[in-house]
Parts: C-alpha cells; structure tokens; sequence
C-alpha cells in the first residue's frame, strides 16, 4: 500500500572505495567496504532510524526525530575505520512517498543532491531541515550560501556540518609541486605561476594543486576560516581554472577591479588576477594568493 509520511531523509556515501579496490584488491576492499557499510546501518539503528536501502556505496535512511537524523550524521563522520575511507552526506526534511519499502519524491532527490555537494567529512544540510532543529542542536552548523541544485528548481540555502577531526593547525611548508620559493622558477613552457607573501609557486600545463589548511595541500594556509581542501587550481593546454570546494567561497579579484565569489564553482581564470580564500580581497585578514599565467 502507498502511503505518504513527513520525515527527515539522510543519505550517506562511501567516499575513496575507487582507490581502494585499486590498491587492495577486489576481494579485500569490497569486506572493507561492507564493514563500513554495516556501521553505518548501525549508526543507523543506534539513532531510531529506519533503513530504507544501499545502492552502490551510499544508504538511504529515514527519521522521524530530525535531532536524532543530525547525530547519526555526526557520528558517521567520526566512525571512519579505514584511513582510506571517509563519509560525506545530505540530509532533508519533507514529505516522502513510501512504496514497496522504498521511498520516493523530491524530498529524497533533494538529499541526493545534498550528499553530491557535500566535501569528504562533511554533511549538506537543506534549510528545511535545518529550520526543525533546535538552537542547541544547531548551534555549529553554519550556512553555505544559494545553490542551484540540478533537476530541483530554483535556489536553495544549504547549511554545513563538519568533522570535528578538521586539522586547523597546519603550516605552510614543502609542497608536491616544488618548494615555496623567495625567487621565480625558470619556466621551460606554459604555467601558472602563484605567488603568496614573498614565496612563488609554478604549476604547470597538465597538473594541479589544491589550497587548503590540510597536510596533504599543495598550498597551506593555517587558517580556521580556510577550509581543509579549499580550492582546486588546474591547467590543461594553458587554459587556468579554479574549482572552489570550500565552506565559505574563493574570492577572485580580476584586473578590472571586479571581484567574483565562487562557491563550489569551478571558474577559467583570466591572465592574472588575485584569489582569497573565504573573504574578500579587500579584507585586512585576507591571504592574497596571486596568479599569473606565463
């Protein structure tokens, strides 16, 4: 029989299964996996929830306590087992269509989009939700801005939950793509060339690198407002372009003097121009990331 219920809708996806089958083998990722996915369905019971169904590495579940919805997503977070394996989600509330033990309707393709947008140790959280919560529930979630969200209509305000693991105390050091420098690299071919403080930094055509305060960025900045993977910069066939994954949005202050916000956007960049992670260029806190195509 259809019926119809109002609920809170979280669907949660595996992130890095790819790379492990490649590095561990079929048999031996796939039990990984399956372990991961096991606690989650765990998770899952722990906080009243109801398991709906798995497809591929992500699970579909539903509550009728939104509290409840938002600490098994909290606690799918911080439950990552293997190093290699890590949670992003989407959680919503509205009104499903539940058929067949399976649910059904926009509430439900909302959360999928949500759980697309979200970065690695991160749940999207749709203003609908958010607005069931209580202040004390709420009190760390922080919004993201207006989104476009495809085959949903319209823009909608998308909040953020993080891992309480994020690492806001790294430092600025050895980079993947050479050592942060007083001095320009001599450049054979095409390249960006980024210079930040009194250091330079070259990408060149067919690479990329990330900004961010994780140990594992290209470009470190120790900063709490700088989120951990920031900001992607790429080249291929001398065409620049910037992908921001951050919280709070990538400033980029062009030569005329008009600067653009990106948030989870990706952007070709121009010639030369200046980029600042979370705030405005004209802020007295912001990092000037400066770039050049050369």
């Amino acid at each position: 029989m259809t019926q119809t219920a109002t609920v809170s809708v979280l669907i949660a996806d595996i992130a890095g299964s790819t790379a492990l089958y490649r590095r561990l083998g079929d048999i031996a990722a796939q039990a990984l996996v399956a372990e991961k996915v096991k606690s989650l369905r765990t998770i899952i019971d722990t906080h009243d929830g109801t398991f709906i169904a798995q497809k591929g590495d992500d699970v579909l579940a539903t509550f009728q306590d939104p509290a409840k919805a938002l600490a098994a997503g909290r606690q799918m977070l911080t439950s990552t087992g293997d190093d290699a394996l890590s949670i992003h989600a989407g959680i919503n509330f509205g009104r499903v269509v539940l058929a067949d033990g399976d649910i059904f309707g926009d509430a439900v393709n909302i959360a999928s989009r949500l759980s697309s947008l979200a970065n690695n140790d991160e749940i999207c959280l749709s203003e609908e939700f958010v607005n069931e919560l209580s202040p004390e529930a709420s009190a760390d979630i922080y919004p993201l801005g207006p989104f476009q969200m495809k085959g949903v209509g319209g823009h909608r305000n998308i909040f953020s939950v993080q891992s309480e693991s994020a690492d806001a105390n790294t430092e600025v050091g050895r980079t993947r793509f050479g050592v942060l420098g007083s001095e320009k690299e001599a450049l054979d071919a095409t390249a960006l060339l980024l210079t930040h403080n009194d250091r330079s930094m070259v990408c060149q055509d067919g690479r990329s690198l990330v900004i961010g305060r994780s140990s594992d960025c290209d470009l470190l900045l120790p900063h709490s407002w700088v989120s951990r993977r920031h900001a992607q910069l790429s080249l291929a066939s001398g065409r620049p372009t910037l992908t921001d994954t951050s919280s709070l949005g990538t400033f980029v202050l062009v030569e005329s003097g008009r600067e653009i916000v990106l948030r989870r956007e990706t952007m070709v960049l121009p010639a030369k121009g200046v980029i600042s992670p979370s705030v405005s260029a004209s802020n007295e806190e912001a990092e000037h990331i400066a770039f050049e195509l050369v």
